[in-house]
C-alpha cells in the first residue's frame, strides 16, 4: 500500500476517533459501556480476521479499499469507545486529593496488561503451524474473550454499583451524621465523602 493511499484511508478513521468519546461523555455507568464495547470488539474481530486472511486474493479488486476503510473505522471506533469507558470509570473513582496520581496508576496498569497480553499472543503464535497461526490465534482469543466476559459480567456490574468512597484510600468511620477521618484537617475531602455516601444512599 502506498503512503498516499494509507493517508487517505486514515482520514475517516481519525474522524471516528473523535466521535466515539462524545457518545459516552454524559454516562454514569462507564463499566457497562465497557462491557458493551467489549462485545462489539468480539463481534467485529471475526470479519476483520477474515478480511486479513483473504487480503492476498482481494488486494487488486475494486472493493478492497472501501472494505479496508470500513473495517478500520469500525475497529478504531470500538477500541476508542472501550478505552474512553475505562478512563471514564477511572476518573469517576479517583480520590480528589490524588486524582492525577490515581489516574496515572490505573492507566499504567491497563497499558501493562494490554502489552503483556499482546506479547504473550505473539510469543505463542511462534509455536503454531505457520499456515494456520493467524486463524488459530484469532479464534482462541475470541473464545477466551467470550468466556472472560461471561465470568466477569457480574463483577463489572458490582464494581460499577460500588459506592465511590469505597475506592478512596483514607479510612473513615460513620458516626451519626458526621464522617471522621484519620486526617482531620482535610475538611474538603471529608465533605466529599459525606456527599458521596448521601448520594449512594439515595440512589
Amino acid at each position: 500500500m502506498s503512503r498516499e493511499n494509507l493517508a487517505l484511508v486514515n482520514i475517516p478513521v481519525i474522524l471516528v476517533t473523535i466521535i466515539a468519546p462524545v457518545m459516552i461523555r454524559h454516562t454514569e455507568q462507564p463499566l457497562i459501556w465497557f462491557a458493551r464495547s467489549y462485545v462489539l470488539c468480539l463481534i467485529t474481530s471475526i470479519p476483520i480476521a477474515a478480511y486479513v486472511y483473504f487480503t492476498p486474493h482481494m488486494i487488486s479488486s475494486n472493493y478492497y479499499y472501501p472494505l479496508l476503510i470500513l473495517f478500520l473505522a469500525c475497529n478504531e471506533f470500538v477500541m476508542v469507545l472501550r478505552f474512553s469507558a475505562q478512563v471514564g470509570f477511572f476518573a469517576s473513582i479517583s480520590e480528589p486529593r490524588i486524582g492525577g496520581t490515581y489516574m496515572t496508576l490505573l492507566v499504567t496498569l491497563y497499558n501493562l496488561g494490554f502489552a503483556l497480553n499482546s506479547s504473550a499472543i505473539l510469543y505463542v503464535a511462534n509455536w503454531l503451524p505457520k499456515k494456520y497461526a493467524y486463524i488459530i490465534a484469532v479464534s482462541s482469543c475470541v473464545i477466551f474473550g467470550i468466556v472472560w466476559l461471561g465470568f466477569s459480567s457480574r463483577t463489572l456490574k458490582r464494581l460499577q454499583n460500588l459506592p465511590t468512597y469505597k475506592w478512596h484510600i483514607i479510612p473513615e468511620t460513620i458516626t451519626d451524621d458526621a464522617t471522621t477521618s484519620d486526617k482531620q484537617g482535610e475538611n474538603g475531602h471529608a465533605v466529599s465523602l459525606i456527599l458521596n455516601k448521601e448520594t449512594d444512599q439515595v440512589t
